[in-house]
């Protein structure tokens, strides 16, 4: 493991495997650099793989603040990503999934020097009232961070997502539940990397890379109507449906996907 330091002096985690081109990949809510494992190890068959501890995960520290706004809580991870991208040689290929997808998007428009970004379902919103909700769901968690209170915010976030009230007793007693439960209070930041939840096209008009939008093909269908929200809004974003996958995506099944747009982009 070898680490980096961010603007702000968080120390930043991160593996690096493989040679060529420069690839950072970007985890989504819940998941340390692990969960990135099977990919990086494919796609080290062809680049040189960084794979990094977002803030307040796994080897990585956090020294924000609950009283940071979204947007300075997003800017911290923008500059978390950048801080890896320069590791890496100062300009990178980034692959992000979920959340992570709108992390990498994002901060590449904001200045993150990315050859191409590839995004695995960004869970984008499409209304107005998917827009409150999300700031609903943020606030909630927010309170119950500062409370201690990581189950529930943990909790909170599974309800977000579709749980049913009647499965919350089970979920609550699965195995993994505790480990999951110690990196809740990540789950701002996965929020405040959505902003308002909602897809703004002008905040990536200056960003000429290529950009690579991935879906499931059995994903549910609240991400596919955010691909299609990305795809009408953003019509030079390259599309891929990827056979058989739901959003907890295979990496053998992406990683044939991501090689031959890296090949290109990076």
């Amino acid at each position: 493991m070898e680490t980096v330091t961010s603007t702000d002096g968080t120390v930043i985690a991160y593996e690096r495997t493989g040679s060529g081109p420069a690839v950072v990949l970007v985890s989504g809510a819940l998941c340390d650099r692990h969960a990135h494992d099977p990919l990086a190890a494919l796609l080290s068959e062809h680049f040189t793989v960084y794979n990094y501890d977002r803030r307040g995960r796994g080897g990585s520290g956090d020294n924000g603040s609950l009283d940071d706004p979204m947007d300075r809580a997003a800017r911290q991870e923008f500059d978390d990503l950048d801080a890896v991208v320069r590791a890496a040689g100062g300009r990178a290929c980034l692959f992000g999934a979920s959340s992570g997808a709108i992390l990498a998007w994002r901060a590449a428009a904001h200045g993150v020097p990315a050859a191409g970004v590839a995004l695995w379902e960004p869970p984008y919103g499409r209304t107005e009232e998917e827009s409150r909700a999300h700031l609903d769901y943020y606030a909630d968690i927010r309170e119950l961070i500062a409370e201690g209170r990581k189950d529930d915010a943990l909790a909170r976030f599974i309800r977000m997502t579709g749980a049913p009230e009647e499965a919350m007793p089970q979920i609550r007693r699965e195995p993994w539940w505790p480990r999951v439960a110690e990196i809740a209070p990540t789950l701002r930041y996965d929020a405040c990397a959505l902003g308002d939840g909602l897809l703004h096209p002008g905040e990536f008009a200056d960003l000429t890379v290529p950009v690579l939008l991935m879906e499931g093909e059995e994903t549910m269908e609240v991400l596919h109507h955010a691909a299609d929200r990305v795809r009408e809004a953003m019509p030079g974003v390259r599309h891929a449906l990827i056979k058989g996958q739901n959003h907890e995506f295979e990496a053998d099944a992406l990683a044939p996907t991501l090689v031959e747009f890296f090949r290109t982009a990076c």
